[in-house]
């Protein structure tokens, strides 16, 4: 999930540097060339549709990128008067809690 949405961005990045290409080539052709504010003001367009698209995913970045943290555990063998009843009331669990551990 995290690679789909890192080259849907990465795309979306690329689409703009070509936006940009393309104005820089007209402004050959442009007699009025594009002044540097104009060309600003289409960078600072572009840069304002790519953002917010940026931002709606971020949250769904963070959730995939979450790490979990894994502890080392040792196996546990019942002793010949322990049940595992007795063994999750010894360690304050319920049997669905120990199960999972």
């Amino acid at each position: 999930m995290v690679n789909y949405l890192n080259n849907f961005i990465n795309a979306l990045l690329i689409a703009a540097r070509r936006i940009v290409q393309n104005i820089h080539s007209l402004c050959r052709f442009i007699p009025n060339k594009l002044t540097s504010f104009e060309l600003m003001t289409w960078l600072l367009i572009v840069f304002q549709l790519l953002f917010p698209i940026g931002i709606a995913f971020s949250p769904a970045i963070a959730a995939a990128v979450k790490q979990q943290t894994i502890v080392a555990t040792q196996p546990y063998v019942l002793g010949p008067d322990e049940t595992t009843r007795s063994v999750a009331n010894k360690y304050h669990l319920s049997l669905d809690e120990l199960k999972k551990t």
